[in-house]
């Protein structure tokens, strides 16, 4: 008996760095494998970059068939630079869309070439997946692009129940949202981490008496105060000695070069100090595995790092607004301060206080029932969206 044959369905999924691509990661495998639809992934952003370790290789290993470079991006980061990317993003991925003609664009987080893509396939009809919305970060601009991505898209998956209300309170239909938990918890349950020794190897470290990630992105209000607080930061760490000091570069926003300069003269200056580009997420999870504590302004620290029942040492205001768990402690970015509180992060007493934390983040299988929900939903009914008022 002859199989019937039926017309897949095309799905476009959007990557622009090392952050949200192994969030998608578990997603992408479920499209990729189903023999429903045909999966293309757009690769942009700083993942094109040498400046940011060139991820794009990452993604070409892992052998998807259809893997798509969409150029338009420059490691400048001026105001006017930021809008230059997101017209050549937008005019790009607009031949990418009238080739394909996808039956769903899945988007994640809140990056500015994101917005782009978001904008450019609402012009085209096209119902858009976006994961990780209704999330806070009053200190960042990547707010006000995050919420503007959720007003485009039709369909939500997001991390947890305060982020499903801020949603609605957006105007979304309820029952357009799906509160799944967070893919980076997701996905680390599905590698099989490094052990120390293997990790020193592949990373080339020694592990010593004490062992700090630090995760930190400019502050997008001014190339001053982001000079001012990671020299702060710098002299914070100076205090920790036999400490061994592993940085990864910040994200390709405004003001990054200015970090990425000075973490490399504090590092000339300290042979306890190592500078990753990119470490990719089995090697980056295995390291937090590894650590003591995380410093920094990254949403890592806050939503993935407590799974590991590792101290975060949340510094400044990137990250205000985000749900947390008992591990994370927040400063301001202040030498004196940012002593006291690593020291406090330390001591066995807040240790023994995180052993059994909560994840407010965390659900299972989350890639899994969103690739569930989507198999499922008919896409043809999204193409008009209506604004539902609160009650």
């Amino acid at each position: 008996m002859k199989k019937l044959k039926f017309n897949k369905q095309k799905i476009v999924a959007v990557t622009s760095s090392r952050a949200d691509y192994y969030l998608l990661k578990n997603l992408l495998n479920f499209f990729e494998s189903s023999e429903k639809f045909d999966l293309y992934i757009i690769v942009t952003g700083s993942h094109l970059l040498k400046k940011f370790g060139y991820t794009y290789k990452d993604i070409k290993d892992d052998k998807y068939k259809n893997i798509i470079k969409l150029p338009s991006f420059n490691d400048k980061n001026s105001s006017f630079d930021i809008v230059k990317n997101f017209y050549k993003t937008s005019e790009k991925f607009s031949k990418i869309l009238n080739k394909i003609r996808p039956n769903l664009v899945i988007v994640l987080g809140d990056r500015y070439e994101i917005l782009s893509v978001a904008s450019t396939t609402s012009v085209f009809g096209i119902p858009i997946a976006h994961l990780h919305g209704g999330e806070v970060t009053n200190g960042s601009q990547d707010d006000n692009y995050r919420h503007a991505i959720t007003k485009l898209s039709n369909i939500h998956f997001v991390s947890s129940l305060k982020c499903k209300k801020r949603v609605e309170q957006l105007g979304e239909d309820k029952a357009n949202i799906y509160v799944v938990g967070s893919f980076g918890l997701d996905r680390i349950k599905k590698i099989k981490l490094y052990t120390k020794e293997r990790l020193k190897k592949i990373i080339n470290i020694n592990f010593k008496n004490n062992n700090f990630l630090i995760n930190f992105h400019p502050d997008t209000e001014s190339e001053k105060k982001s000079i001012n607080q990671i020299k702060e930061i710098l002299k914070a760490l100076k205090n920790f000695k036999n400490t061994n000091l592993f940085f990864t570069y910040p994200n390709a926003d405004k003001y990054n070069s200015a970090i990425i300069n000075l973490i490399r003269r504090f590092k000339e200056r300290n042979k306890n100090c190592y500078l990753f580009k990119s470490l990719g997420d089995k090697k980056y999870f295995s390291l937090i595995n590894n650590i003591d504590i995380v410093i920094g302004n990254s949403s890592s620290g806050i939503i993935e790092v407590p799974y590991f029942k590792k101290p975060s040492i949340n510094l400044g205001d990137r990250q205000k607004g985000r749900e947390q768990s008992k591990s994370i402690i927040n400063s301001i970015i202040k030498k004196k301060l940012i002593v006291k509180k690593i020291k406090f992060a330390l001591s066995k007493k807040f240790l023994k206080k995180i052993r059994n934390l909560k994840n407010p983040y965390e659900k299972n299988n989350t890639a899994l029932n969103t690739f569930k929900i989507l198999s499922k939903l008919s896409l043809k009914k999204y193409y008009y969206k209506k604004f539902v008022d609160l009650k």
